[in-house]
């Protein structure tokens, strides 16, 4: 990995399903090697695992996703 670079990766997901569009952000710690080999493309589909906690920082705090796992239907 290069200099500068960090392990985690940010992912922004969203239910089409509902009629109102809610968009989440979730953080992947240490899958940035992994989405390097699968690369992924806006609009793609996948399945996800992931968990929910609390991040305390003062600014940007609140509820956040943790990606665990993903998973691209038909690869």
């Amino acid at each position: 990995m290069a200099e500068g670079y960090t392990s985690a990766a940010q992912l922004r997901t969203e239910n089409r399903e509902l009629r109102t569009k809610i968009t989440f952000d979730a953080l992947g710690w240490h899958m940035a090697e992994r989405l390097q080999r699968t690369p992924l493309l806006a609009g793609d589909t996948i399945d996800v695992a992931f968990t929910i906690g609390n991040n305390d920082h003062p600014e940007y705090g609140g509820l956040e996703l943790s990606l665990r796992d993903f998973h691209i239907p038909g690869r």
